[in-house]
């Protein structure tokens, strides 16, 4: 039997189709929400928190809480037309508008945790989820003033 041989250009792999971006994917990215929009969704970020660690699922409590705090920072970093393309982003600009007036400790040692509980199974923190919850209010409610 014998082999005819072909031609390379028929050996190319054919193109992959473009793929969406992750705002076309998920709806709106989060640099295109507004303040208001920011503040909303660490409130109710807050709100799920406060379901998950009454339904005993404390990491996943954590999370949300983190992002509630996350999701308010943007708002106060917006107000400042400053626009982070990442969580680093974030907790770097935080530091610098405002380390006096929100608590930057806090928001980096949540963000730790938040961390620690989404790639760990036994983590210790040093506050009950709770407590967490409640800074997490005092941080956001802060924000919210600053906004």
């Amino acid at each position: 039997m014998r082999f005819r041989s072909v031609p390379a250009r028929a050996h190319v792999r054919p193109r992959r189709p473009l793929r969406a971006r992750r705002s076309e994917k998920r709806g709106a990215a989060v640099s295109d929400l507004s303040t208001d929009e920011h503040l909303e969704g660490a409130r109710s970020f807050l709100e799920v928190a406060r379901l998950l660690a009454d339904h005993d699922r404390p990491g996943d409590a954590v999370s949300r809480s983190y992002y509630g705090v996350l999701h308010a920072t943007r708002a106060v970093l917006l107000t400042r037309d400053l626009h982070p393309q990442t969580h680093k982003g974030v907790h770097r600009l935080l530091g610098k508008v405002a380390r006096d007036t929100l608590d930057t400790s806090f928001a980096a040692n949540l963000w730790e945790w938040r961390e620690a509980y989404d790639y760990e199974l036994n983590v210790d923190i040093p506050y009950s989820v709770q407590e967490v919850i409640r800074q997490s209010e005092t941080f956001v409610h802060r924000a919210e003033d600053l906004c």
